[in-house]
């Protein structure tokens, strides 16, 4: 498929990516238990373009969701 290629390059590109600032009042009001399950990390196994390898990336829910997004916009 010619979408795996581009999934690795979106995945490298969203871990580089700087996380958004987030308001006080927006930080008060999340508690303790959604702080860690918006922190936990979800491993993906992704094929990179001329490798018959698979690499592994972790990213948060909300990192993933960018790449999901991303994608959908580019295909």
């Amino acid at each position: 498929m010619r979408i795996k290629p581009v999934i690795a390059t979106v995945c490298a590109a969203a871990i580089a990516l700087p996380a958004m600032p987030v308001s006080a009042s927006q930080s008060q009001s999340n508690t303790v238990a959604e702080k860690k399950q918006e922190e936990k990390k979800i491993c993906r196994w992704v094929d990179r373009t001329g490798s018959h390898i698979a690499e592994r990336f972790c990213l948060t829910a909300e990192e993933w969701r960018k790449v999901e997004e991303y994608l959908a916009k580019e295909f």
